[in-house]
């Protein structure tokens, strides 16, 4: 990734290889902190965007990604002004999942930022 890459927990890429004509669609797993890394859901499939990921690709591969998806953790929506996170609900279902597990993992860092800044 580039360093203009910016994201919310909870969003996607399209995932370009230069080699092929198809594109694949990935959660976003990493926090934005971890940029430059970027840690994707990538379910091992015949689908050659997702082959080429988990069988082919390797380290220095050049890629490109345009990142997707309203559906985020508002790191500020969640403040009940106490300094900690009101009443959360996240339901999902199947590859639904994935979007969540990047934003329980926005929150679980929140809290623990907020903890050892009291």
């Amino acid at each position: 990734p580039s360093s203009h890459l910016s994201f919310a927990a909870g969003q996607w890429v399209d995932f370009y290889i230069p080699p092929l004509n198809k594109v694949g669609g990935y959660s976003i797993t990493s926090l934005p902190v971890h940029l430059p890394r970027l840690e994707l859901a990538v379910k091992r499939s015949r689908h050659p965007p997702a082959e080429w990921v988990t069988t082919k690709s390797k380290v220095g591969d050049a890629v490109k990604v345009r990142v997707g998806g309203e559906f985020v953790y508002d790191t500020s929506a969640f403040d009940n002004g106490s300094g900690t996170t009101g009443g959360l609900l996240f339901v999902a279902g199947g590859l639904g999942i994935n979007p969540l597990y990047g934003m329980l993992r926005q929150l679980y860092s929140d809290i623990k930022e907020r903890q050892s800044s009291s």
